[in-house]
């Protein structure tokens, strides 16, 4: 299948008034691998027919929200670049934890949380490295545009494929049991994650705040106006003295001046300084 200069223009202009995805020039190729299969199996014999049918106005709210999901990047891994972890390992939970002591609670929402092993990797850090934590009001949340991704995460299995990125062969032998040619976390581990479905670029309902946020390799997909709004928000939902983390090719800097970067080993988070 092939896509019109047009046809391109529309889908861009589609996934930005829907989910504030820029797509840049000279991704046609990335259009064309995305919706190709999409469109096959809504039964389009051809690229062309589909984005007709997005274009019309019987279009259906699914079919738009079927093509947006197609065209997010969901990638993810287990501890995925690994020194963000052993950052939130050796300093930002033992704060947090040093800090909430007294209210015996913490939480910590991953944004764009894909098919859920960012979210997991944290409920396992904090199992693991924090038996202290035990008996506490622990919330663990996890958002996504996609109903198709969360559907993934809320099951937790994995191939060993997904597995084998970045997950050590003990941590596998004790969270996770065996099923047919995959690997399914176990329930005591799933059971501790909340999954809602959020457009970043759209309304929030009412999540509550955090100590700790993750938006990780995100907003580079972003446009800057939908970089700026959804970083005011996040201020919105950060609890005092709480953190922020994005990725690494990512920065609040030149975007919203409220938010305050720190640099520690080789990882950096963000936050709102206390007004005096």
């Amino acid at each position: 299948m092939a896509i019109t200069a047009p046809e391109f223009n529309f889908i861009r202009q589609l996934a930005e008034q829907n989910a504030g995805i820029a797509i840049e020039d000279g991704k046609e190729y990335l259009v064309i691998n995305r919706l190709e299969p999409t469109a096959k199996e809504c039964g389009f014999d051809s690229l062309t027919h589909f984005i007709n049918e997005l274009k019309s106005s019987k279009c259906s709210p699914a079919l738009t929200n079927k093509t947006i999901d197609a065209l997010t990047i969901n990638e993810t891994s287990f501890y995925r670049d690994g020194h963000p972890f052993e950052q939130l390992k050796q300093n930002f939970l033992p704060r947090l934890i040093e800090r909430n002591k007294g209210q015996r609670s913490l939480s910590i929402w991953s944004a764009a949380c894909s098919t859920g092993q960012e979210i997991y990797s944290l409920a396992i850090l904090i199992k693991e490295h924090f038996p202290e934590v035990e008996n506490w009001n622990i919330r663990l949340l996890a958002t996504d545009i996609s109903n198709r991704v969360l559907n993934h995460a809320k099951e937790g299995i994995y191939s060993s494929f997904e597995i084998n990125r970045g997950l050590e062969k003990p941590l596998q032998e004790k969270y996770f049991d065996a099923h047919g040619n995959s690997l399914q976390l176990k329930k005591s581990i799933r059971n501790l994650v909340e999954f809602k479905t959020i457009n970043l670029n759209a309304h929030w309902p009412d999540i509550g705040s955090f100590d700790l946020i993750l938006l990780r390799n995100v907003m580079i997909y972003f446009d800057l106006e939908s970089k700026k709004v959804i970083l005011g928000k996040m201020k919105k939902r950060l609890n005092p003295n709480g953190h922020l983390i994005l990725g690494s090719a990512e920065t609040t800097y030149n975007i919203d001046p409220d938010w305050v970067a720190s640099r520690e080993n080789n990882s950096t988070s963000y936050h709102i300084p206390e007004k005096r």
